[in-house]
């Protein structure tokens, strides 16, 4: 995964903004813009929705 990906969260379409050393990602909402921030783990990459 890199900056620009799109992913999934909870079913919904994101793309990564920032990835942490820890893992954690910083994740903006397709839909409303909203920014989250999660563990890389808890993605899923567009091919497995």
């Amino acid at each position: 995964m890199d900056r620009g990906t799109k992913v999934w969260y909870n079913g919904e379409p994101y793309e990564i903004l920032h990835i942490y050393e820890s893992g954690f990602c910083e994740i903006r909402k397709l839909e409303t813009g909203r920014v989250s921030l999660v563990h890389k783990d808890e993605l899923e990459d567009e091919n497995h929705k």
